[in-house]
């Protein structure tokens, strides 16, 4: 896994947990 790719997978989990706790809220 290069240094973009886990960068980018980060990001996705970041976007994915707001939106999850967007929805909670």
């Amino acid at each position: 896994l290069s240094d973009g790719d886990f960068f980018t997978l980060k990001y996705l989990l970041a976007a994915t947990a707001r939106l999850a706790a967007k929805n909670l809220a």
